[in-house]
C-alpha cells in the first residue's frame, strides 16, 4: 500500500513541532515497519500523485495549505485525522476566556467563543470557515478517543474510526526513580495546557513540579525515566495526551485532568489518577496522596507501563491504522467498481 501523509509541518518537538508532528512521524515509522510505502507532503510544491490512499493530518482552519490538501485528495481515497476541533471551532479547542470549556463539548456550538477570540463558528461563519467545514464533512473522519468522537457528532461531524495513539516504548522506558514531580509540553506557555492550574496547586507547598518544554525527545525520555510523578493539567478536551503516554511508558505515577484524551488513556485508580479539570485543589490532593504513598506510586507506574505495552505503542497504533486505511481503500475500490463518485 502506498500512503501519502499530509501534514503541514514535519519538525520534531524541540524544533518547532509538537504532538501532531510527533504522531505523524510515528505513523510513517509504523507503516513503513509493516511494509508500506509512505511519502510525506507538507502542502508545498506539487502534490504527489502516486499513492493509493492519503492520511490527512492537517489540523485547523487557519492552515494555509487546506485548499491544496483538498485538491490533492479530490476523487482519491483518504481519511482525515482530527487533532482538535477545527471543523466547527475556529479557535480549535472549544474554549472561551482561554481555559473555560464552551457549550460545544456537552451540547452544540453557540459561538460563545466569538466574543473572546474574535472568530466565528461554522454556524455563523465566514466563507473560509465554511469551506474548511465542508471539506471535513465530506471526509472520512478519524479521532483518537470516544469523547472527542461524541463532541464531533453533536456538532454535525460524523466520526467513522477511533485510533488511539502510541509512543516508542523502547525510547520511553522506566529508569531508577527519584522523588521528583514533572510535567511536559511543547506548548507549555499556552493557558490551554493548564500550567497556571498546576502553579496554583503547588503554591505554598513544600513540593513543586519541573516543566519540560522545547527539549529533544531523547532528553525528555531521560527526564521522565527517573521521575516518580507526572502531571497532565490540560484545560481543554485534549484529543490525546501524547506526553502523558510517554510518561506512562516511563512508569511514572500519572495524574491528569479528566479531559477527552486522558479518559481514554488512564483507568482512574488503576493506571493513573484523573482529577477535575481547572481544579487546583483537586490536583493538589491527588499529588499529595501519591507523594505520601510510595507503594501506590510504584503500583500506578507499573500499571501505566503495562498499559502502554499492551495498547499504546507505535506498533499497536500502526496495526490499527493499517486496518483503517485498508478498509477505506477497499471501500473506495468497491465504489469505483460500482460507478459511485467520490469518498
Amino acid at each position: 500500500m502506498k500512503v501519502l501523509l499530509i501534514h503541514y509541518n514535519c519538525n520534531s518537538p524541540g524544533a518547532g513541532g509538537g504532538g501532531a508532528e510527533t504522531v505523524t512521524l510515528a505513523w510513517r515509522e509504523g507503516l513503513q515497519a509493516r511494509g508500506h510505502t509512505v511519502e510525506w507532503w507538507t502542502g508545498q510544491g506539487p502534490a504527489p500523485q502516486d499513492f493509493d490512499i492519503a492520511l490527512v493530518g492537517t489540523m485547523h482552519v487557519v492552515d494555509r495549505y487546506m485548499r491544496r490538501t483538498a485538491n490533492a485528495v479530490a476523487s482519491r481515497p483518504y481519511v482525515l485525522f482530527l487533532h482538535d476541533y477545527w471543523p466547527f471551532c475556529p479557535s480549535r479547542m472549544c474554549l472561551v476566556e482561554n481555559d473555560r470549556t464552551c457549550p460545544a463539548t456537552t451540547d452544540s456550538c453557540n459561538n460563545e467563543c466569538g466574543a473572546f477570540h474574535g472568530t466565528t463558528c461554522v454556524h455563523t461563519g465566514d466563507p473560509w470557515t465554511r469551506e474548511a467545514s465542508e471539506f471535513a464533512r465530506r471526509s472520512t473522519i478519524v479521532v483518537a478517543n470516544p469523547t472527542t468522537a461524541a463532541i464531533c457528532e453533536r456538532n454535525g461531524f460524523h466520526v467513522k474510526h477511533i485510533l488511539p495513539l502510541g509512543v516508542d516504548a523502547q525510547m520511553f522506558t522506566p529508569g531508577e526513580k527519584r522523588d521528583r514531580i514533572i510535567t511536559s509540553s511543547a506548548w507549555a506557555a499556552y493557558p490551554t495546557k493548564g500550567m497556571h492550574i498546576l502553579q496554583q496547586a503547588c503554591a505554598g507547598r513544600t513540593w513543586g513540579a519541573d516543566v519540560l518544554t522545547g527539549l529533544p525527545r531523547t532528553r525528555v525520555a531521560e527526564e521522565l525515566a527517573t521521575s516518580t510523578v507526572y502531571i497532565f493539567p490540560s484545560c481543554y478536551e485534549e484529543t490525546w495526551g501524547l506526553c502523558l503516554t510517554e510518561a506512562m511508558a516511563c512508569g511514572c505515577a500519572c495524574i491528569a485532568s479528566d479531559v477527552a484524551g486522558p479518559k481514554a488513556q488512564i483507568r482512574d485508580g488503576e493506571t493513573g489518577i484523573l482529577v477535575r479539570r481547572r481544579d487546583p485543589m483537586a490536583l493538589r490532593r491527588a499529588v499529595e496522596t501519591v507523594l505520601c504513598d510510595r507503594a501506590m506510586a510504584a503500583r500506578l507506574g507499573a500499571a501505566a507501563r503495562a498499559a502502554v505495552e499492551r495498547d499504546f505503542t507505535i506498533t499497536r497504533m500502526a496495526e490499527r491504522l493499517e486496518h483503517i486505511l485498508m478498509e477505506e481503500l477497499s471501500n473506495a475500490e468497491q465504489k469505483q467498481g460500482s460507478g459511485a463518485m467520490g469518498p
